[in-house]
């Protein structure tokens, strides 16, 4: 019997929302039945519960060990939050992580979602979620969290969804100095420019290079975007072609896209936003254009070239082209089918009752700087394994402080 908890006008609202949000081969209705399903149904009912109310939701995370505190609340798009364990040991210094929303979502639509909080309370770091996911927003934080609490500079990491991701992959191109390891979902691999549609330049790419961020990437089987298997690219069905559920339900007075500070604004008239918007002429803002190969490319080839430019920043050895190439029939392994490369670490691993097809890459001094998880039949939204896992991943990284080298641990 399904949970009564999808009746109500939030979660009948998000239900639809999954539809939207998938390649049309997501089966929903199974997806919501199953245990994983269950989970995110846990998380939703939290979430509902107090993101309309910033003392319900300071409320509850003291139940699980953390401190809520809101800043700059005042603005909808300057506001930013920050989840701190309750007792802070005298001496000690704390890692940090950023989560960056997807585009469009609220702070409250994601901060309980990826399971991060309970990392946090569990393991003792700090959360920052903001409003403004912009790199210099990050900066600004970063020097700010730093001043007020005792942060430890040399465990400083970034993680997002969708946009966010993309907003990620911005912030340490500008400084990659600051973070030690970074964890994304629903976005590329590798796009050569940031959210602005500003292309990263021959300098930042070489200093991202000399400084090494440890990278993991999650990917819904079922999203509406080619980002996995990492060895192929097919344009899926677009957003928007069904009508829409909201993901963000939370009641936030100011929130104006148009206004937003983390899209493009201008009255552009492309094939990107006609795709999704119809009459782009009225669209006074947008998200930077996907990532695509040229007409008449060869795709494989391409995907395959994206793939390894981000094992070369990562000093990880190229992925053999034709063997990967190959994966599209290997009906007698999974894994590598729905990942699209091979690595050093392959494996099914089972997350809320789900397959979380996973390949990790070494670098050249035998060191996993690099993981791709592809979840079983789920779409364009945070995976509920991201914050366990995700934590697992970084917490191996630190950069000292001092020489800026990129140190990984065994744990």
């Amino acid at each position: 019997m399904r949970d009564p908890f999808w009746n109500g006008p939030k979660a009948t609202d998000f239900h639809g929302y999954l539809y939207t949000v998938n390649n049309g081969t997501m089966d929903v209705e199974g997806f919501i039945d199953s245990p994983y399903g269950q989970e995110l149904a846990r998380r939703l009912a939290i979430r509902f519960s107090i993101e309309d109310s910033p003392e319900a939701a300071a409320k509850y995370y003291a139940s699980i060990g953390l401190r809520r505190e809101c800043f700059d609340w005042e603005d909808f798009y300057t506001r930013w939050s920050l989840l701190t364990p309750l007792h802070l040991d005298g001496g000690r210094r704390y890692p940090l992580l950023f989560w960056l929303h997807g585009g469009g979502n609220s702070i409250e639509a994601e901060e309980n979602m990826t399971g991060f909080t309970d990392i946090a309370a569990k393991e003792g770091f700090f959360l920052a979620c903001p409003q403004n996911t912009n790199p210099e927003r990050v900066e600004e934080l970063l020097s700010r969290i730093c001043a007020m609490y005792p942060v430890d500079r040399e465990r400083v990491y970034l993680a997002g969804f969708s946009q966010g991701g993309a907003q990620c992959h911005g912030a340490y191109f500008r400084h990659p100095e600051h973070f030690a390891g970074v964890v994304t979902a629903g976005n590329d691999i590798w796009r050569p420019w940031d959210n602005m549609q500003v292309s990263y330049t021959q300098e930042e790419i070489a200093r991202v290079k000399a400084y090494k961020i440890p990278l993991m990437q999650f990917a819904g089987q079922c999203e509406p975007f080619p980002y996995a298997p990492l060895n192929n690219w097919s344009p899926r069905m677009w957003m928007g072609r069904k009508p829409w559920g909201r993901p963000d339900t939370a009641q936030c007075p100011g929130k104006d896209d148009n206004l937003d500070p983390t899209r493009i604004h201008d009255l552009s008239i492309g094939k990107f936003d006609s795709k999704i918007y119809g009459d782009a002429s009225k669209q006074r803002w947008r998200m930077a254009k996907s990532y695509d190969p040229e007409a008449g490319e060869d795709v494989g080839l391409w995907c395959m070239n994206r793939v390894n430019f981000r094992m070369e920043l990562l000093d990880c050895p190229p992925r053999k082209v034709e063997l990967c190439l190959s994966f599209d029939a290997l009906h007698q392994d999974e894994t590598r089918r729905a990942c699209g490369i091979y690595g050093d670490y392959e494996a099914v691993e089972y997350h809320y009752g789900y397959r979380h097809y996973t390949v990790g890459v070494n670098d050249r001094a035998g060191r996993e700087m690099y993981r791709f998880v592809a979840v079983q039949n789920s779409p364009h939204w945070p995976p509920l394994a991201i914050g366990e896992l995700g934590w697992k991943f970084l917490k191996r990284f630190h950069r000292d402080e001092e020489s800026g080298k990129l140190i990984a641990e065994d744990i």
